[in-house]
């Protein structure tokens, strides 16, 4: 059974591969393509696209990826039923529940695998590809913020530039809860050393009181302040991009600054429910080639391979911008196309049995 076993995680696996170069070519192909607008704007040319494209491709592979699965199940699995080896094994006492067992032992690899790429590489790829691109396009990662209008609670801060984690030529309002100004503050500028806190360099506090104004000069002041740069830089990148981890922490901040996290929260719900996605997706090829594509051609096996698993992709992007629309749960969106595809598969599975 072990040998078994072995011979369908590596027919798998093999198919699996294929797919996934042969979708890698066409993903690389149509991302020149949508590139070739830009060459010629700064330093932006033919080798910065495309370093720029492969450097994209881990996150757009871990994307793509239940589509992948399915189809290489769908064409490993294919190979073996062309070749009649699947009736060899049923013949030998090798029950479908057993052929499926392997399958999903042979994929969990796959996807811890591709998991971990998708969560620790995938980003950090992606980041740095949108950093070359901008830099090559004379439009620096990050680029200083003018003019930011912040509120705490009943204080208003405004931060003139913001650079990364510091702020020049702030000025801080404090108002109390008579709503009289109780004072107002400015410096030079602000370090974020910390989350939740931000300190002022340099400057001088105005302290309301009365008719009276006392004016009072420092070298540090700490600003006990929600903003954080990096998280709202983040907060604008497509939420695909990000991590679990990343997700999570920008959901977590514009939460606390009372800001609309419903486009994060569908994509970490997604990301969250990604591997059973995948699992179910590869689960999914085994009663098709048990039931109606048992004696189809390589080629029609294909086809179908390719109309479910773009309408799991469709179906799985259009219920993330319809759950901000309509404000149902986001996870009921993420889980959704996962649990309709398994109710499919275990229907088709019974069916076999």
């Amino acid at each position: 059974m072990k040998r078994l076993d072995r011979y369908i995680a590596e027919q798998l696996w093999q198919a699996v591969l294929l797919v996934v170069v042969v979708l890698s070519g066409i993903q690389v192909f149509m991302e020149l393509l949508r590139h070739l607008n830009d060459i010629g704007v700064g330093s932006y040319g033919l080798a910065a696209v495309f370093v720029t494209v492969i450097f994209q491709l881990p996150l757009d592979i871990y994307q793509l990826f239940p589509m992948a699965g399915f189809l290489g199940c769908l064409l490993g699995l294919g190979r073996l039923a062309s070749h009649s080896e699947l009736i060899a094994m049923r013949a030998g006492a090798f029950s479908i529940g057993q052929i499926l067992g392997a399958v999903l032992k042979a994929a969990a690899l796959l996807i811890i695998l591709v998991t971990l790429m998708g969560e620790t590489l995938a980003p950090w790829l992606q980041g740095e590809s949108e950093h070359l691109r901008q830099i090559a396009m004379s439009r620096a990662f990050g680029e200083s913020k003018q003019g930011i209008w912040l509120r705490e609670g009943k204080n208003f801060i405004y931060l003139d530039t913001v650079h990364g984690e510091q702020a020049n030529d702030i000025t801080f309002f404090q108002v109390e809860p008579t709503g009289a100004m109780g004072l107002a503050a400015h410096a030079a500028t602000a370090t974020h050393p910390e989350k939740r806190l931000w300190v002022l360099h340099e400057g001088e506090t105005t302290h309301f009181q009365n008719a009276y104004l006392t004016l009072t000069h420092f070298a540090q002041h700490p600003l006990p302040l929600l903003y954080d740069p990096r998280l709202e830089q983040e907060g604008k990148r497509a939420a695909d991009d990000l991590s679990v981890t990343k997700l999570y922490e920008s959901i977590q901040y514009r939460v606390g600054a009372k800001l609309n996290a419903s486009r994060l929260t569908v994509a970490f719900w997604q990301r969250i429910m990604q591997p059973l996605t995948t699992l179910v997706m590869i689960a999914l090829g085994v009663p098709f080639i048990f039931g109606s594509l048992r004696n189809a051609s390589t080629g029609l096996r294909l086809l179908v391979g390719i109309v479910v698993g773009f309408g799991f992709y469709i179906l799985n992007q259009c219920l993330g911008p319809l759950a901000i629309v309509l404000q149902f749960p986001p996870v009921l969106a993420a889980i959704f196309p996962t649990l309709l595809f398994t109710v499919g598969c275990g229907i088709l599975l019974r069916r076999q049995w």
